[in-house]
């Protein structure tokens, strides 16, 4: 499954970060050829981390920069539980310089926990998922043929209009017209 949040690269002692140990549960959890973590569980589902760095036990003492160890939350007697969303959206956000019509954003990073018993002081359970959604558009400004380019080409060009390749009429159509006012020797237009 394709993980698509951000990670980040850890360094310590002056080393790479490809030399450090990054472990979940006490197993190894390490992307080799990038030096990041692997297994990246949802913040809901963490109930601890350690980092060590220096006299290390003997089960982890390859790293030569630094060992974090996450520990993952796990089913108790009681039943536990938690939900969450957190919400962006462009109501909230300002306007960008270029912005003739403001830029789309729907964002919602979402989920939920439960745990608890299955069987009284012997066997539990605990489950955690994170859900990510996403619509946007951005701002681009883009040079475009000037408006008299699209109105007439062949008279803005001197070429003859018998002279004008179809498809190449057809496909100068599909620039879209200037919507921004200035040099008249350049004609930009603003692409959301």
């Amino acid at each position: 499954m394709d993980d698509s949040r951000q990670t980040s690269y850890t360094f310590a002692h002056g080393q790479s970060n490809t030399d450090n140990n990054n472990m979940i549960d006490g197993m190894d959890n390490n992307e080799r050829n990038n030096g990041t973590i692997g297994v990246r569980p949802s913040i809901d589902a963490i109930q601890e981390v350690k980092v060590i760095i220096g006299l290390y036990p003997a089960e982890i003492g390859w790293a030569q920069g630094a060992v974090i160890e996450v520990i993952t939350k796990s089913g108790t007697n009681t039943y536990h539980g938690s939900a969450y969303d957190y919400l962006r959206n462009d109501i909230f956000d300002a306007w960008g310089f270029f912005d003739i019509q403001k830029p789309v954003l729907r964002q919602n990073q979402f989920g939920a926990s439960l745990g608890g018993p299955i069987i009284k002081d012997k066997l539990f359970f605990f489950g955690n998922g994170e859900f990510l959604r996403s619509a946007r558009s951005t701002t681009k400004n883009s040079q475009v043929p000037l408006a008299a380019a699209h109105d007439n080409p062949s008279a803005f060009y001197g070429v003859p209009a018998n002279q004008i390749d179809p498809v190449a009429a057809n496909l100068f159509q599909l620039f879209p017209r200037p919507n921004v006012t200035g040099n008249p020797a350049k004609s930009m237009a603003i692409l959301i």
